[in-house]
């Protein structure tokens, strides 16, 4: 009979528990069987009917936390779907809506060698330099590079331009670069005084700074 009511007292507790009948956390001073035990003796002096209900309580808040585990592992399963969803919808997005700049102009260009040792790594049209020297680079290397740019969408070509890297980069540190308006004669003359500045060798007569490039550009806008 103790067999059989501790049996039934450790199945009171693990409902218990979950039902909110016996609280969980830190274990209570007194004995978790105590109020199971206290249950049992109580219906088993009400006769086997009390003993019957009791086992019907029991199941009846066992099947109540089986549902509710069940319906909350639907609901986080669904939460979970709709979360993914979600970020596949931005990735997807971001995917689509970022532009993407695509550099193969150091693949065009053909060289003697396919490896070579003591080359600078970069685009090198696009280089100033005293970069391509390996010297020390600041602001108005980014100048140098700008003006580069600058050209190319002004005349639809590049100040410097040769198939074979050593001649280009022999021009760009040695030769000056071509005029634009050979290319394009209509482009106004202080889009070219900006350009001529711009990719002066000397990095002490190029722009100095960012906003003096931008503020002779705006001066460019407002002639034009």
């Amino acid at each position: 009979m103790m067999r059989g009511r501790r049996q039934m007292a450790m199945f009171g507790l693990i409902v218990g528990i979950g039902a909110g009948l016996v609280a969980p956390g830190p274990a209570p001073a007194a004995d978790p069987f105590q109020e199971i035990d206290r249950r049992f003796q109580e219906k088993q002096q009400q006769g086997a009917d009390a003993l019957r209900g009791l086992h019907e309580e029991y199941r009846a808040k066992r099947q109540t936390m089986e549902a509710q585990w069940t319906q909350r592992e639907r609901e986080i399963e669904a939460k979970w779907e709709q979360t993914k969803q979600a970020i596949e919808r931005k990735w997807d997005q971001a995917i689509r809506s970022t532009p993407k700049v695509t550099d193969f102009g150091i693949a065009r260009i053909t060289a003697s060698s396919k490896t070579q040792t003591g080359v600078v790594l970069g685009t090198p049209s696009y280089m100033s330099p005293e970069q391509l020297a390996g010297g020390k680079v600041d602001g108005r290397s980014d100048s140098f590079s700008l003006g580069v740019v600058l050209f190319e969408l002004l005349t639809g070509e590049k100040p410097f331009q040769d198939d074979s890297i050593a001649t280009l980069l022999f021009q760009i540190a040695n030769q000056p670069h071509q005029s634009p308006t050979k290319i394009r004669p209509d482009l106004p003359a202080s889009f070219q005084a900006v350009i001529d500045r711009a990719l002066q060798k000397d990095v002490r007569v190029r722009y100095q700074r960012g906003n003096e490039m931008a503020q002779d550009l705006r001066g460019c806008l407002q002639g034009a």
